[in-house]
């Protein structure tokens, strides 16, 4: 069994790190945005959705891009207002990384295998935006060894009983508390979605047991930005309380209508997909899509009770330079 579990957690940290390339390849293109840039997406909520999801699937990152927009906010280069779209649209962008997931059992070892070798060969050519490219290849790469080690451990590890208990339980309050706890404290709602994903292909956990670990997956990666900007400002708080809303709410609304129609819903995924694994990540693609287009209505009213609720009384800093030097290089989620 310890073998097994550091083979887990090498293959854990392999997939992260690979994550980590992905995201550093291209955050500085969102981190030297310019300030006038961001505030043309003030009154522009669709637009703001679309570029959170373009740049979470880019960076496979919605915790990391959720925690760069509470900094954005924090500096005054955006509003909370305009933020509350780009976390909306960066849950969606980030479903990306279990549709890898679930190729790993495919093309996707093939996919890894090229885009390593891109990596390599773009490494030494001088231009900047090829060698971010090559980062981002390179990273691809990682994401899929990691994904082939993580394969082999679960399956070894599958037979013992912590490890039923965590993720081979059959009653969905119990899945959705363990995906959130699990998420909040590794910090990666990739990792423990990716290996939903892995335990589904490999016909360890059924449908019902997959999209309650994903639910509470989703609620689990708020809490590290939470946790984050309880010493940022007032605005700051709003727009990381706005994360966690938006995905407890999605996750209420589906957790009953899963519990009645489950049986349905595991029907037409499966009908539309070629796998298990795959219908996961489809559902947790889906889930997170109809989320976005039921809450992007309403995301002015939800900013509004947002900003009624939370309050400050504490006097206002009028210093805060050392704010604006931060980049999402001070700390990473994924």
């Amino acid at each position: 069994m310890i073998n097994a579990l550091i083979t887990l957690f090498g293959g854990i940290a392999i997939f992260l790190y690979g994550l980590k390339n992905i995201s550093s390849g291209t955050e500085s293109l969102i981190t030297n945005t310019k300030t006038n840039a961001l505030s043309a997406l003030e009154g522009r909520p669709i637009m703001g959705a679309l570029l959170g999801m373009a740049v979470a699937g880019v960076t496979q990152s919605s915790v990391a891009i959720s925690f760069i927009t509470v900094s954005l906010v924090e500096v005054g280069a955006l509003s909370f207002a305009a933020s509350a779209p780009i976390i909306i649209g960066a849950n969606v962008g980030t479903t990306v990384t279990a549709q890898l997931v679930s190729l790993s059992g495919g093309g996707g070892s093939a996919i890894g295998a090229i885009s390593s070798i891109i990596g390599l060969l773009t490494a030494f050519c001088k231009k900047d935006w090829v060698k971010r490219i090559g980062e981002v290849a390179f990273g691809l790469g990682f994401v899929f060894a990691g994904l082939s080690i993580m394969d082999t451990s679960i399956r070894s590890l599958a037979g013992y009983g912590w490890f039923k208990s965590l993720f081979l339980l059959s009653n969905p309050i119990a899945l959705f508390l363990n995906g959130l706890v699990l998420t909040a404290v590794v910090q990666s709602s990739s990792a423990v979605t990716g290996i939903t994903v892995l335990l589904a292909s490999s016909g360890l956990v059924d449908f019902k047991t997959a999209v309650f670990l994903t639910l509470g997956s989703n609620v689990g990666s708020c809490f590290s930005v939470i946790v984050a900007s309880l010493n940022k400002s007032l605005q700051a708080r709003r727009a990381s309380l706005f994360n966690l809303l938006f995905n407890l709410l999605g996750a209420v609304i589906f957790f009953p209508i899963l519990l009645i129609f489950g049986n349905v819903a595991e029907s037409l995924f499966l009908a539309f997909s070629t796998s298990l694994g795959r219908a996961i990540a489809n559902f947790h693609t889906v889930f997170n899509l109809v989320c976005a287009l039921l809450f992007m209505p309403f995301c002015g009213k939800l900013t509004s009770l947002i900003a009624k609720v939370v309050t400050d009384k504490r006097p206002v800093m009028k210093n805060r330079e050392d704010n604006k030097t931060f980049t999402s290089k001070s700390r990473r989620f994924y």
